[in-house]
């Protein structure tokens, strides 16, 4: 049996999703969440990068499409590739993304979900 390491529980989150290497900004690539916990996010899409990567997120909060939402939307995040899985035929891959910096906007999302609250965001 596997042990659960993690310091919080994982909660679903479906949002968009617009990444890249911090050092490398000019190139993004967009996915959704499809969890998140106080230290971390979970990400599909179809590019992933290794572990120990440094990744700068943006997370659209809003359902508008990436190119119309607006900057109240967005929260920007850094962290670490934590963990990639395995590349499947057919199957969108998977990383996980341990924050290095955590707004505040991330733990009333968290605390909300957790809760089953209605997110709103105070910008």
């Amino acid at each position: 049996m596997a042990i659960n390491r993690r310091a919080s529980r994982r909660i679903p989150l479906r949002k968009k999703v617009k990444y890249g290497l911090s050092d490398s900004l000019d190139s993004t690539f967009t996915g959704y969440t499809f969890n998140l916990s106080e230290g971390g996010v979970g990400i599909k899409a179809h590019r992933v990068f290794p572990p120990r990567s440094k990744v700068s997120i943006q997370i659209h909060i809003s359902d508008a499409d990436l190119g119309e939402s607006s900057m109240n939307d967005i929260i920007k995040l850094e962290g670490t590739v934590a963990w990639v899985s395995p590349i499947l035929p057919g199957i969108l891959p998977t990383m996980g993304i341990k924050f290095s910096n955590r707004s505040r906007d991330i733990k009333q999302i968290y605390e909300s979900k957790s809760r089953g609250d209605i997110i709103r965001i105070h910008t």
